[in-house]
């Protein structure tokens, strides 16, 4: 098991896109838009319109990619390539994650899949599981230091006949260097308002679900405490975007967990022990 990482601050409103081909009613720039049903959409579904160049401000250290709200089909493949020109990119990339797969294999226990079941040999999501989940594509890797970075999806049989994504994140990652504690929640709220009338038949006026994570952070050292979770606070407040991996090696249940959302509130970091503190994070998925 991993220890859980925490992506900030989103560098992406910071960058210039280019490439692929996009719709001009949902334009690539829509990856630069918070509101996620703002989506970008490309005009087909060929290698060719479905990816783009990103030029940041200047070279900046990135460890994580997240894709929100994509409508990547079942055997969806991204991949990242970082390097210190955009011609490089092609030639000479200094980061180049290969093609990942966006719903891995074993995403779904053997025990659940029947014999007739489409993705019984890969155990990949189904369709239908796979319109029902708003989880980002999230790619973390050893932080690299550049300035251009390049996304290439692989969606061709798309059954949409196009790829779209609702959001682009790309950020540092931070991992403390002991675990959160035991006794993390986490949970799935529905805002679906609910009325009973007298003769007791309940009427729903259905509405969006979001995810919620509770959690410790209970032996950071100093240079964690104020250089990472403090920064973490001071930068982001509790509208900024954070990223969220609870555990990089877990293929199985990542995209059920990996979320971008937002501190809840912001707790006190508390020295509690010689050299060593602590603090909670409450983080509520954004949607």
């Amino acid at each position: 098991m991993a220890n859980i990482s925490f992506g900030y601050p989103n560098r992406s409103d910071e960058a210039t896109l280019s490439g692929g081909s996009w719709q001009a009613t949902l334009p690539r720039s829509n990856l630069q838009d918070r509101i996620i049903a703002h989506v970008a959409r490309t005009a087909d579904a060929t290698l060719t319109s479905t990816k783009f160049d990103i030029q940041l401000a200047q070279s900046r250290s990135i460890g994580a990619l997240a894709l929100i709200g994509h409508n990547f089909g079942v055997l969806a493949k991204v991949r990242f390539r970082g390097a210190d020109s955009q011609a490089n990119l092609s030639t000479a990339p200094l980061y180049d994650s290969g093609w990942v797969d966006v719903w891995p294999a074993g995403a779904i226990p053997a025990a659940l899949l029947e014999w007739e079941d489409d993705n019984f040999w890969l155990g990949t999501i189904t369709a239908e599981a796979r319109a029902s989940y708003n989880t980002p594509f999230i790619h973390a890797f050893a932080a690299s230091n550049q300035q251009w970075w390049r996304v290439e999806i692989d969606d061709t049989l798309n059954a949409d006949g196009y790829v779209q994504v609702g959001r682009l994140f790309l950020s540092g990652l931070w991992s403390p260097t002991y675990n959160m504690s035991l006794g993390m929640t986490f949970a799935v709220e529905d805002r679906t308002v609910t009325e009973e009338a007298q003769g007791g038949t309940e009427f729903f006026d259905a509405s969006g679900k979001h995810r919620v994570m509770n959690l410790a952070l209970n032996w950071l050292d100093e240079s964690e405490a104020y250089s990472s979770l403090l920064e973490i606070q001071r930068m982001l407040g509790v509208s900024g975007e954070l990223l969220v991996v609870p555990d990089s090696g877990d293929s199985t249940n990542g995209f059920r967990r990996n979320m971008v959302g937002r501190l809840v509130k912001i707790s006190p970091i508390e020295a509690y022990l010689y050299q060593k503190y602590r603090s909670t994070l409450e983080i509520k998925e954004l949607v």
